[in-house]
């Protein structure tokens, strides 16, 4: 009989060889190189606000390590299991959600924080990732032979993750979250993208979300403050896109050296919103290169994995993760080089954060177990 540590190790085996170990090492590398642009970017923040200047960057790492832990955890996961923790994950959190509007004291405004023993959590990170695999299961079950104009004999799979996307929109921009809505928005359109929709009908799409934008520009006064603040930079947003762009020209291509950098402090989200002009000052625009460079490579690495890939919702679920990921790395350099209105989004395992930085490491975790080595394509999503 097999005894439990021979069994252990033999899945461990299985999981080493299927999982993709080059994207592992690639995640793993930016946690690192967010490690140590935390360190040198919160002490000043830390001591401003009365604070032990390690303050922050012991709450990054308290967070980072089981982040880490639960990514590598998570990608031992099957298909069915990535699509079980999903629909269940984004039920819970979409609960929270509607309570968090209900209960939670407003902060800048803005209704996002729920007090769970003592920690603050923003349930909306947390629904990003659970959204994007519940949509790409939904896409994949509507697709017919043809694909012509994706669920022609199934129009229910379409009008069901549509559905889901306005609910979850209407619960962001309660809060609100203009940011985080245009992220999943957008990953959404390229989820229907993979999906096969056709390009006329993508064009629709486009349309439809340009009008939206209008649409709330029009009716909600924090779309359009935060518009109007882009266009028209001034006040304290103003203030913080022009510290950062000061941060880029003060850097150059090595930086000033760690710890050198002056303008961080008088950026009021240095650790988290704008960490990435300080890692520009510090380390110069070569490192902020290389972030980008480890982003790519990330995100090109697991669409690769799935090229040729015989399950649609792997397929979808993955990519439509993958989109979610590099989209709010680029949003956040674009809001730091004044090309995007300012939204509050994290750079991806560099800025400080809880909810934020849990959110990233389930969605790699999940994005992981689904680009693993499988020969036989899974049936119970057919």
């Amino acid at each position: 009989m097999t005894s439990g540590a021979e069994a252990m190790r033999g899945w461990f085996v299985r999981w080493a060889g299927s999982v993709d170990r080059i994207n592992l090492a690639l995640l793993m590398g930016l946690a690192c190189v967010g490690v140590l642009a935390v360190m040198t970017a919160t002490h000043l923040v830390a001591i401003h606000r009365g604070f032990d200047e390690l303050y922050f960057f012991a709450w990054h790492v308290r967070v980072l390590v089981p982040t880490l832990a639960a990514m590598v955890a998570l990608s031992f996961l099957s298909p069915l299991g990535v699509f079980r923790l999903s629909v269940g994950g984004l039920a819970i959190v979409m609960v929270l959600m509607v309570l968090t509007l209900a209960i939670a004291e407003p902060v800048n405004g803005a209704r996002r924080w729920l007090n769970v023993g003592g920690l603050s959590l923003q349930a909306s990170e947390l629904a990003k990732p659970f959204f994007a695999v519940v949509t790409g299961w939904l896409l994949a079950r509507g697709r017919n032979a043809s694909f012509g104009v994706l669920v022609r004999s199934r129009p229910s799979y379409l009008l069901m993750p549509l559905g889901l996307l306005f609910a979850l929109w209407a619960l962001l921009v309660a809060q609100p979250d203009f940011g985080m809505t245009m992220i999943i928005g957008i990953a959404w359109c390229g989820q229907l993208f993979l999906a096969g929709l056709r390009l006329r009908l993508m064009l629709l799409v486009a349309v439809v979300g340009a009008g939206l934008i209008g649409i709330a520009y029009k009716t909600l006064s924090h779309v359009e403050d935060r518009i109007n603040q882009f266009l028209y930079p001034d006040g304290e947003a103003g203030y913080q896109v022009g510290k950062g762009l000061e941060a880029y020209g003060r850097g150059g291509f090595l930086g000033q050296g760690p710890g050198e950098g002056t303008v961080k402090a008088s950026i009021p989200d240095a650790h988290t919103d704008f960490i990435f002009p300080v890692i520009a000052e510090e380390f110069g625009v070569a490192a902020c290169f290389a972030v980008l460079a480890l982003v790519a490579g990330i995100t090109f690495r697991g669409l690769s994995r799935l090229r040729g890939s015989q399950d649609l919702f792997v397929m979808l679920a993955a990519g439509g993760l993958l989109l979610q990921f590099v989209l709010q790395a680029l949003v956040h350099v674009a809001v730091t080089l004044n090309l995007a209105p300012t939204t509050g989004v994290t750079m991806p395992f560099i800025s400080t954060g809880g909810s934020s930085l849990l959110a990233v490491g389930i969605a790699m975790g999940l994005m992981l177990a689904l680009t693993r080595r499988r020969f036989v394509p899974a049936r119970w999503n057919r």
